[in-house]
């Protein structure tokens, strides 16, 4: 066996070109499958950490007034904490460097809920300081030290505001800059946001003014159908004076749960594709040892001869895909520790608002890039390689590497033999003596093909979503009002609108929607006709090919804030 073993090596040489390949390709893919789940799985934990440390809300109310004590008691009833978030959406004053609109929402210091997390710098506890998320500093080249002037008409005396920034932070609450609920993209570069001292809490022209409530359930160890009970009552108990304008919930507030399930559907892409990439070189392997074992046909004939045992000829032949296979994944992830986990890293805080990163060990990312594509390499290998060296000594002397079934071999000679058609019956010789080959070649082109799928249909299936929505809009500008009032532009129309939600029955949970109350003779819905009963709907052709359902049907509209559930046609 110690012979043997220096063959190892030996191979290892002469075939050096193709091993180097072999071993890039693995390592390649090695590297920037542990530098991704490294990142991820960090930022993972951070984002956790954030949610835990900051006393991240699990709900938030907002109110077309200012609430009342009475009304803050009735929510606190509930058995939940509850803190007040008044903001403003200021916008920042134009300059030379900057025409672009961008607009920072100021709240005072946090006491109970979704406290800051410090990046740098300190928090604003002085008149004429702020605080602001690092994300929007980054992408408008601020610094500590720098000054952001905001437009008059959201202060009380008509003056414009400067203020001097002394620190970034990281807000629980605002991981993802969304800065409407309904929004279907963050943008982190024209929208921030800032906190400012106790003190200033009266300096806003209160026309400008937004009234939230935060709040944070007491018992944390609600199930899910006690935390949907628990914010219905909430919402129940806060609505008496009917100026609630909207719930949003911990789990539906994109700005809070956005990077957990992005980055949710980002790891099983990165490891099916590893998986694809592993199982596709250990056909390479394969094929590339059947091809030597058939050359040295003669010289396994003899070893056999003399005693050698087939799982010693196996593991032999083997050896040089596993060496490479362990050599990729050690380089690999020393690579995915240092260099790729920080190109990952970067297109995480690039688009996201979080605490200052902190790597750590991840064993998912040890056991997916390490273990797991040595032993896809090993089993697959010594299965396929032991059934190819299932012949007896003589067959490997004389070259005789066909598998036949039983006595069919004889029948099979006798047909070539007799068989007029001779060509036909050779060409059938040739395929179910090579079937095995031929499947490891299929799938070695059906996963190929997958991998070239994946990648040239990225961009058309995001172009053509673009575009769906785009065909989709019925205007260009919409406006959500706190009360109602009356219009003189006579290209603009008044609607009614208010959030619900339907059962999609293949995620099996609830999706968002947007109802629409238009008038008969709608300018922009000219060839739509209107139900003429109670309990009939339109819903648009998006929805109905989503929910798959069609005229005639019916569905359940929930809405939080009526606190009913409709069954309609």
């Amino acid at each position: 066996m110690r012979n043997l073993n220096k063959r190892i090596f030996r191979s290892l040489k002469t075939q050096w070109s193709k091993n180097l390949l072999l071993f890039i390709l693995m390592c390649s893919m090695i590297s920037i499958t542990s530098g991704m789940l490294v990142a991820s799985g960090s930022i993972k934990t951070i984002y956790y950490e954030l949610m835990s440390k900051g006393i991240v809300e699990d709900g938030k109310l907002l109110f077309a007034f200012n609430p009342t004590d009475e009304i803050i008691k009735s929510i606190e009833d509930e058995n939940v904490k509850v803190e007040k978030a008044t903001y403003v959406d200021a916008k920042i004053k134009e300059n030379k460097y900057n025409k672009d609109e961008k607009t920072i929402r100021l709240y005072t210091n946090r006491k109970n809920i979704n406290l800051p997390v410090i990046n740098e710098g300190v928090l604003a506890t002085k008149k004429g300081e702020i605080t602001i998320n690092k994300l929007f500093a980054e992408k408008n080249n601020l610094k500590i030290g720098d000054t952001i002037t905001f437009q008059k008409e959201f202060f009380k005396d008509n003056k414009e505001h400067t203020f001097k920034i002394v620190g970034f932070a990281t807000l629980p609450d605002y991981n993802s800059s969304f800065q409407k609920h309904s929004d279907l993209i963050f943008n982190a570069t024209d929208f921030g946001t800032g906190l400012i001292s106790e003190e200033e809490k009266d300096i806003f022209n209160e026309s400008k003014l937004k009234y939230q409530v935060s709040y944070r359930f007491n018992d944390r160890n609600l199930s899910e159908k006690e935390i949907d009970e628990k914010n219905k009552d909430i919402v129940k108990s806060a609505n008496k004076s009917k100026t609630v304008l909207e719930q949003i919930t911990k789990k539906d507030n994109n700005a809070i749960s956005y990077l957990i399930d992005d980055m949710g559907g980002d790891r099983p892409m990165m490891i099916v594709m590893l998986c694809l990439m592993v199982i596709l070189l250990s056909f390479i392997f394969a094929l590339s040892i059947v091809s030597k074992i058939q050359e040295e046909s003669e010289i396994i004939g003899i070893l056999l001869a003399n005693g050698y045992k087939k799982s010693e000829l196996v593991l032999n032949y083997i050896a040089n895909s596993v060496i490479i296979t362990f050599l990729a994944a050690v380089l690999g992830n020393i690579l995915g520790y240092t260099y790729f986990t920080d190109s990952f890293k970067d297109v995480y805080y690039k688009s996201f608002n979080l605490p200052n990163f902190t790597p750590s060990f991840n064993l998912e990312a040890f056991i997916i890039t390490t273990i797991i594509p040595i032993s896809i390499i090993l089993i697959f290998n010594y299965l396929y390689i032991y059934r190819k060296l299932n012949f007896s000594p003589l067959d490997f002397l004389r070259k005789n590497l066909k598998h036949y079934k039983n006595k069919t071999k004889s029948k099979h000679e006798n047909e070539l033999k007799i068989n007029k058609n001779f060509l036909a019956s050779f060409r059938k010789s040739i395929i179910k003596s090579n079937r095995g080959d031929y499947v490891a070649i299929i799938l070695g082109i059906f996963i190929t093909s997958i991998l070239f799928i994946f990648g040239f249909s990225a961009k058309p299936t995001f172009d053509n979503y673009g575009n769906n929505l785009k065909e989709n809009l019925f205007c260009k500008y919409q406006y959500v009002l706190k009360a109602p009032i009356e219009i003189e532009d006579k290209t603009a129309e008044k609607y009614t609108t208010i959030s619900a939600s339907v059962y999609h029955p293949i995620r099996k949970a609830d999706d968002d929607i947007l109802l629409l109350g238009i008038s008969e003779n709608s300018k922009y819905f000219q060839n739509t006709k209107l139900p003429e009963n109670k309990n009939e709907i339109i819903v648009s052709e998006y929805l109905s090919k989503k929910l798959r359902k069609y005229v005639g049907d019916e569905i359940t509209i929930k809405s939080k804030l009526l606190d009913k559930e409709k069954l309609i046609k």
